[in-house]
């Protein structure tokens, strides 16, 4: 590990700690004995209701350029996992694999079911250190069969060190 790199990241991570911004494990960001992990929000919105006509037509919510991921490390072996519940009004549901997620310039991918993680980015995908930015959009994609409401879930991103 280069000095010069080490002690930036020690300083960086000083900073956030005295600023008080940091919460452990949950919150906007998530301190780990080898990097930081921080999201640009806490909430993600999805807006109006868009359709485009294919056959089927689709119709869907989404959430353009969403969340971004910073991610600062100075070790190359990392993961970063997404996973999520069930959307939820009341006692209706929408399932997990409705949600349809992309990093910036791919294509949507769908959601495992609620409970289960995924890898969503990997270190070695991203050739710089020590700072890394993962953009995320999200698409709910309906069926038809929703009943309407005010929905809403829970993600979890981590980050591990294999």
């Amino acid at each position: 590990m280069d000095k010069k790199k080490g002690w930036l990241l020690l300083l960086l991570l000083l900073a956030v700690v005295l600023s008080g911004a940091v919460t452990v494990g949950a919150g906007p960001i998530d301190l780990y004995p080898q990097g930081l992990l921080v999201l640009s929000s806490t909430l993600v919105s999805f807006g109006d209701l868009k359709s485009e006509p294919f056959d089927p037509p689709l119709e869907y919510f989404e959430a353009e350029d969403a969340l971004n991921i910073h991610i600062i490390t100075l070790f190359r072996d990392w993961q970063l996992l997404m996973s999520g519940t069930d959307f939820r009004s009341g006692a209706d549901l929408i399932p997990l694999q409705q949600l349809e997620w992309k990093k910036q310039g791919d294509f949507y991918k769908k959601m495992k079911a609620a409970g289960s993680e995924e890898v969503i980015a990997k270190g070695e995908d991203y050739p710089w250190l020590p700072y890394y930015l993962v953009d995320l959009s999200f698409r709910l994609v309906l069926t038809g069969n929703e009943v309407p409401g005010y929905y809403g879930n829970t993600m979890t991103f981590s980050m591990i060190f294999p």
